[in-house]
């Protein structure tokens, strides 16, 4: 909570959904609706976690403690778990950095396992920006910033202008030649 103190970081709530927190949610249904990462209904059990976002840094920091519900090897967070905290943290800071996107690719590495229970650092921010492309970097630390866990590597695709476009030209090609299956 220091980090958003200062006014550099925001805090960024942790329910329902990511994109929501955004203006102007198109996806807005009606229907209940929440994260994967908060799928269930007691806590201590599951993803436990707090992000803040930097703006200026175009970085999303988020502590994070694996709860027993994301057990692999005994006593350790599933490979699976570690992956998902990390895709989450950084298409979050990915989507306040540029707008909706999803994740393309995704390159982990397993430096040391996650023990159950621990508190942990999850940092990423976004590299650079190509296009559509958005290229991340993040990496698990301990809290203390002793034991790094994990590094990994990320692309997301902007899908915002990039969808509507090609929705547009699609539907404009099917219009000027109606029996042509290219879109």
């Amino acid at each position: 909570m220091e980090l958003s103190k200062t006014g550099l970081w925001k805090r960024i709530p942790s329910h329902n959904t990511t994109a929501h927190h955004l203006e102007g949610d198109p996806r807005e249904t009606g229907i209940g609706k929440r994260m994967f990462l908060r799928n269930l209904d007691r806590d201590g059990v599951g993803f436990e976690y707090c992000m803040f976002y930097n703006k200026a840094e175009s970085r999303m920091v988020c502590l994070f403690q694996p709860g027993p519900y994301l057990e692999g090897p005994p006593g350790y967070a599933h490979g699976g778990s570690v992956a998902t905290i990390i895709d989450s943290t950084a298409g979050a800071g990915a989507v306040y950095t540029c707008g909706s996107v999803m994740t393309a690719n995704l390159n982990i590495n397993y430096l040391k396992p996650i023990p159950l229970g621990c508190t942990l650092l999850v940092d990423s921010y976004v590299e650079k920006i190509e296009g559509r492309k958005v290229y991340s970097r993040c990496h698990i630390q301990s809290h203390d910033g002793l034991i790094f866990h994990t590094e990994a590597t990320g692309k997301e695709q902007n899908t915002t202008v990039a969808l509507l476009s090609a929705i547009i030209q699609c539907r404009s090609n099917l219009v000027s030649a109606p029996n042509s299956t290219v879109c």
